[in-house]
């Protein structure tokens, strides 16, 4: 088997919710719950931790030496290396990271997904060894729950970065495999119906961008977390589904900045117009609908989800409407030429 890394992309300055990494989640910061749960994957030849170059992320490094933990009282980990690259230039960042590990494949983690799924990642593992594989992504229709994860092997990093010098590949990583999945032997991982979205009532993310997505999490692991156990996936999953605490803290009004209707409204569109701009946030921000881009995954659309906190879910130049909307009990959808 190929030499595995799993290498998490961190850093102190998010917008939303700055150091949002070293929140607490059962007394650990979430960080370290994300090491915590990439241990229990047989198939990694190591950790690593790759963030910037920028005096404010010092503290990534500190944390990784295990010397943060200590000063806050928590038991440390073995240390886990960490790799200071360009802000920008994450893609750099990245294949210099996996040339410093000796990483022949890399699984690309968020700092902000502490309830990552260690089976999943194995099983990824396997299929991408098995089908030598240059990319491994989960199938993006219909929607599912998985975040924060994906693989890839350092010789495709290093394509794409001979291939194109566009601000955003260099910024987004793996993007340029999504737009061009034919230049590469790509691999998708069939999701288990258990973790698709349609399973759930509303809307909810497993990952960390805002207070609420904190509050949130904290419920999980409050109800879930034994001190040295990590988090079981599938618990958390029914925990979600059958907690009416949990289920009101998600449809609590002054929690808009979630998606909570059971409604969901897709978008069908390359290019987001003003008009359906302010249309999907509307819906989003009065009627807490979810809001579903499907399209292309171009430099424009692909920011304009992520800063939105919309779902995107990548598509081909031809789709089936009816099957699109099925496949992830999409209510209403509208096409945008």
């Amino acid at each position: 088997m190929k030499r595995v890394y799993a290498i998490i992309q961190a850093r102190t300055g998010s917008s939303r919710l700055p150091k949002k990494i070293f929140s607490k989640l059962g007394g650990k910061f979430l960080l370290w719950h994300v090491i915590d749960r990439l241990k229990n994957i047989a198939e990694l030849d190591g950790i690593a931790i790759a963030t910037t170059t920028k005096k404010d992320d010092d503290e990534i490094e500190t944390f990784a030496k295990g010397e943060k933990q200590l000063n806050n009282g928590l038991a440390p980990f073995a240390p886990v290396k960490c790799f200071r690259g360009d802000e920008k230039d994450v893609l750099l960042r990245y294949i210099k990271a996996a040339e410093f590990l000796g990483a022949e494949y890399i699984i690309r983690i968020t700092g902000d997904a502490p309830l990552i799924c260690p089976k999943t990642i194995s099983d990824m593992i396997n299929l991408a060894d098995k089908n030598n594989y240059d990319y491994v992504s989960f199938e993006p229709i219909p929607a599912h729950v998985f975040e924060g994860v994906e693989l890839v092997s350092l010789d495709t990093l290093k394509k794409i970065y001979k291939i194109s010098n566009e601000a955003y590949v260099h910024e987004h990583v793996t993007i340029y495999v999504k737009e061009h999945p034919d230049a590469f032997n790509v691999g998708f991982m069939k999701v288990n119906p258990k973790f698709l979205k349609s399973r759930f009532p509303f809307e909810f993310k497993l990952s960390v961008d805002t207070k609420f997505d904190l509050d949130f999490m904290t419920y999980i692991y409050d109800k879930l977390y034994n001190g040295s156990t990590v988090v079981d996936f599938e618990k958390a999953l029914d925990l979600i589904e059958s907690d009416p605490d949990l289920q009101a803290l998600i449809k609590s009004p002054t929690h808009k900045s979630l998606k909570t209707s059971s409604i969901r409204f897709g978008f069908l569109t390359n290019k987001f117009h003003p008009d359906g701009l302010s249309f999907a946030r509307l819906l989003r921000d009065n009627f807490h609908y979810g809001i579903y881009i499907f399209a292309k995954p171009t430099e424009e659309i692909t920011k304009l989800a992520k800063d939105e906190g919309f779902n995107m879910i990548s598509i081909e130049d031809v789709v089936n409407i009816d099957d699109l909307k099925r496949k992830n009990s999409i209510n209403f959808l509208i096409s945008y030429k």
